[in-house]
């Protein structure tokens, strides 16, 4: 089984690679349907957010989601590993390098959190997950979107994609507030 660490390293070796030719070789998501279908669900869902409280875009890349946010008028902050893929992201002035399991943010900060084709590169998923729980304040959405660990029998999400499919029978993307999320962890 490959190590947390192995698993940090190749997402950052992954993020050099490909942070200058990232949205040219992903069609599946730089596409016009994706994008037209990102932008519904997260217009409705900032309909709903408290715009005062900033958003986090986890694993936020060159910044697609993050660009649909702040078109909605929220004030983003992109987090990934990879310092070469924020360095692409021209959507969003705050931009922090860091681990998904190890947050740098005080706990209860933010009023949206996203998390777009990322749970899969999580070091260690369950803790990446409480993670986010701890700096999703109370009366907060998170919003997971492309989730292909739960086509697959990969020991690593075995209790994630549990979690995810005994309430949720077809699934490729969620909207959640973090109590929910949390029973997974009790």
């Amino acid at each position: 089984m490959t190590s947390a660490k192995e698993i940090m390293e190749e997402n950052i070796k992954l993020g050099k690679v490909q942070a200058y030719f990232y949205e040219i070789v992903h069609s599946q998501i730089f596409n016009v349907i994706e994008q037209r279908r990102l932008r519904g669900v997260i217009g409705n869902l900032a309909k709903k957010v408290d715009t005062y409280l900033p958003a986090l875009d986890i694993g936020s890349g060159t910044g697609n989601i993050a660009n649909h946010l702040r078109h909605f008028g929220l004030k983003v902050i992109a987090c990934d590993i990879s310092l070469d893929m924020l360095k692409e992201n021209r959507y969003t002035e705050y931009k922090v390098v860091c681990d998904a399991c190890a947050l740098p943010f005080r706990s209860e900060t933010f009023g949206l959190i996203t998390a777009y084709s990322v749970v899969q590169h999580f070091r260690d998923a369950k803790v990446g997950l409480e993670e986010i729980c701890r700096v999703a304040a109370k009366g907060s959405f998170l919003y997971f979107d492309r989730l292909p660990f739960l086509d697959t029998t990969s020991e690593r999400f075995k209790g994630l994609k549990g979690f995810f499919c005994q309430k949720f029978e077809t699934l490729t993307w969620l909207i959640l507030r973090p109590k929910y999320l949390k029973r997974f962890f009790e």
